[in-house]
């Protein structure tokens, strides 16, 4: 396992490891909000509630996360072109480099649970997705500049457990977020075909 630092985010990749990510659009959230919650979070690092240890990455996530469902910034992927330029990129590699299991395509960020093929890399796997579709959405809308934010949230996964709350998380963020009343509405959100009885138990 090799642990490495981004920014405020460490990351832990792992041979064949199973990953719940994140990714955002560049403009998804101001830097003066960001500077805001991870001083916040910070201050927590070391403080501890009854049966807990604060993890500021956690708190971290799941505020962002949060953030980012009230629909900040341009919102270039509610454009269904956009959208499915991203949704190629997932699965372009998908049985080579990774196994893509599940994934959705919010107005400003996008969620993947996928794992890596034992010879693959995390941020090489992650590099590939966010260059190729920022490259071909810069083209689409005749403009230059980063499209997507440098850093990212990523999960490993280590039980079954973990795996069925992420799956449910993905498929369920449209609605929850507002932009559907049902999960089956929302055209930018897929999982691999082994997993369609999964998830049709889950909200059925």
């Amino acid at each position: 396992m090799i642990s490495r630092s981004r920014g405020y985010l460490p990351h832990l990749e792992t041979s064949e490891g199973t990953y719940f990510l994140t990714f955002r659009l560049a403009d998804s959230l101001p830097t003066s909000v960001l500077i805001n919650l991870k001083a916040e979070c910070l201050l927590k690092k070391n403080a501890r509630i009854p049966g807990n240890l604060v993890l500021p990455k956690d708190e971290y996530n799941r505020k962002i996360e949060a953030l980012l469902d009230t629909g900040a910034g341009e919102c270039w992927l509610s454009d269904p072109n956009i959208a499915s330029i991203v949704v190629e990129a997932l699965r372009h590699f998908d049985g080579q480099q990774y196994f893509l299991h599940a994934w959705t395509v919010m107005p400003n960020h996008v969620h993947v649970l996928f794992t890596l093929e034992s010879s693959s890399k995390l941020s090489f796997i992650i590099q590939g997705w966010k260059g190729s579709s920022a490259l071909q959405v810069n083209r689409l809308l005749n403009r230059t500049g980063r499209f997507w934010q440098p850093e990212y949230f990523d999960r490993l996964i280590k039980t079954n457990r973990q795996f069925e709350f992420y799956l449910r998380y993905i498929f369920n963020n449209p609605v929850k977020a507002g932009l559907c009343l049902e999960i089956f509405q929302w055209p930018w959100s897929g999982c691999s075909a082994d997993l369609h009885h999964m998830v049709n138990r889950f909200f059925r």
